[in-house]
């Protein structure tokens, strides 16, 4: 059953993006009556798609679901050349990340200026929202702004694993 994550209720029904009215509509072609799964502030409901006015999202049932993970995960990431970090994002959120942190170390290629800044955060927040729907997630993977060295330290936890080892620092003779 497809899933969504609503971010507004009023009474008994879900308000979702124009985007996924149109994914509703146009894409999957859903009649009148068919259910999907909203997500809502970490609850799932089972939901009944009806076209009248418009599309409405009311609900039929709760649904007693949890799969987050019981421990939460923020990674982060330097960020990689090109586009790498979109498929970062995607797969960590699939495995169950609750937070990315790109992070801009002194080589990283890509760099976030002013003018792009924001609809690259846009794209990947909707990268990390489409991977979180798909993986059945209770939430969405918070993806915060890039750091440097020093905003790292933000992010200190109980546990921090640190993978120095990375092919790149392994020198072979």
């Amino acid at each position: 059953m497809q899933e969504y994550f609503a971010k507004e209720k009023r009474n008994n029904e879900f308000i979702l993006t124009s985007q996924d009215e149109f994914h509703i509509e146009k894409v999957l072609r859903m009649k009148q009556g068919s259910h999907i799964v909203v997500t809502y502030m970490g609850e799932k409901y089972d939901c009944i798609v009806s076209f009248s006015g418009g599309i409405k999202i009311n609900i039929n049932s709760k649904l007693n679901v949890d799969n987050e993970l019981k421990t939460d995960v923020t990674l982060i990431y330097g960020l990689p050349k090109k586009d790498k970090f979109e498929l970062v994002i995607q797969k960590t959120c699939e495995l169950g990340v609750k937070r990315i942190v790109p992070y801009l170390a002194k080589r990283s290629i890509p760099i976030l200026d002013e003018k792009n800044s924001d609809k690259k955060m846009q794209r990947w927040q909707m990268i990390a929202k489409e991977a979180c729907e798909q993986s059945k997630r209770n939430y969405e993977v918070d993806i915060s702004l890039p750091v440097s060295l020093n905003g790292i330290l933000d992010y200190k936890s109980e546990l921090n694993i640190i993978d120095l080892n990375s092919k790149h620092n392994i020198h072979q003779k």
